[in-house]
């Protein structure tokens, strides 16, 4: 949107593009009422050629408009499609120009998902065109039935100027070609000061036509992306929206991976820790049980990797429990009576047993563990 005045009461924007855009939302042009009041004009024109987009961000331009204390006028130069020309009706006071055109149709949408995301979209379309139903029947003066049958019936409804002033959507229609340049330029300089003057004709040299680059930036948005189904005119609301689709549709895809990935890891990091405890690898230590021991090497698996983690355990040498070595020194009837173990020790020979824990500790600890299950804290 371009702004400038043109008097101290009067002031213009031209309003050249699609709405919703970076350039034309709702957000900048409540501001830009906001601004025009601030410098204190009382009185707007908003130089119109819009070829539509989104509905929300439309609704609160026409929001916007009604609530401004500003006196606004809209002159349709080129085209007011979609919802440019839902927000004509906003204004009381708009003109056309005799070549330029309307257009009306339903609000559609892009959207994919499950059977509810597409019973949500179904139901803001059909809300979205009851709003519109319900101001053209205000603005125009006919029935719900005939603007449903003739303007939102699922077709482009293309209106020439004199339709359009016939319909109730403009006032006026503005010839196109006028009578003298020259008394042109005087009528409307005579009505600005030195600094106005100076802008306007800085304003007829700019040969940057937004509404182009916006078109080229949509279509090269629309091929670098592959969005399927699009043109450049779709408008930009069509075109983020598709591309919000596909970039949900690649992130659930990643996830997907992700945890199937996540789950493999964890399997093979089990079966090598099987593995590892069945070969006498991985032990439980003094005051520890044997999931907590392996605990610390499954930590070591899921920061590090699985190669990590096999080439810590392939480091390690199993031992054999030392009361595996203790030799049956006995020569009585029963082979056990010569077992030195625990209560062996306790009948035979205490003094060795209770000075063990200084002189074998590593001796003492499997004894203890055999006779009562764990191992003791020394």
């Amino acid at each position: 949107m371009i702004f400038k005045s043109i008097t101290k009461k009067q002031a213009e924007v031209k309003m050249y593009g699609l709405i919703g855009g970076w350039f034309a939302n709702g957000d900048t042009f409540s501001q830009l009422l906001d601004d025009v009041e601030a410098k204190g004009h009382t009185e707007l024109l908003i130089r119109l050629h819009c070829y539509g987009g989104s509905v929300f961000e439309g609704n609160l331009m026409f929001n916007a408009i009604q609530k401004s204390s500003l006196e606004i006028s809209i002159e349709i130069e080129g085209v007011a499609a979609s919802m440019g020309c839902f927000i004509l009706s906003a204004c009381d006071n708009v003109t056309i120009a005799e070549n330029a055109f309307g257009m009306m149709h339903r609000p559609s949408g892009f959207v994919e998902g499950d059977a509810d995301q597409l019973e949500s979209q179904v139901k803001l379309l059909r809300d979205m065109e009851s709003n519109f139903v319900a101001v053209l029947v205000k603005r125009t003066g006919k029935d719900a039935a005939e603007i449903t049958s003739k303007y939102l019936n699922g077709r482009d409804n293309w209106l020439n100027a004199t339709e359009m002033v016939e319909l109730g959507l403009a006032k006026k229609i503005i010839p196109s070609i006028v009578k003298s340049i020259k008394d042109l330029d005087k009528e409307i300089v005579a009505k600005m000061d030195i600094e106005n003057v100076y802008g306007r004709y800085a304003a007829v040299l700019e040969n940057t036509n937004q509404n182009q680059k916006s078109i080229m930036n949509l279509a090269l948005i629309i091929s670098t992306f592959a969005l399927e189904g699009l043109t450049a005119e779709s408008g930009e609301a069509a075109v983020l929206a598709a591309l919000k689709n596909k970039f949900q549709g690649l992130q659930t895809q990643l996830d997907t991976m992700q945890n199937e990935a996540r789950l493999k890891a964890e399997n093979t990091i089990k079966a090598v820790l099987d593995e590892a405890v069945t070969a006498g690898k991985i032990k439980a230590q003094a005051g520890q049980t044997i999931d907590q021991a392996r605990a610390m090497y499954e930590n070591i698996g899921k920061n590090s990797g699985v190669e990590t983690l096999q080439a810590v355990l392939g480091s390690i040498v199993p031992t054999t429990p030392i009361a595996q070595h203790i030799v049956n020194e006995g020569t009585g009837a029963s082979a056990n009576a010569g077992v030195k173990n625990w209560n062996w020790y306790q009948e035979h020979d205490p003094m060795a047993l209770e000075k063990m824990p200084a002189e074998n500790p590593a001796q003492f600890k499997e004894l203890y563990k055999a006779e009562y299950g764990s191992y003791p804290v020394l």
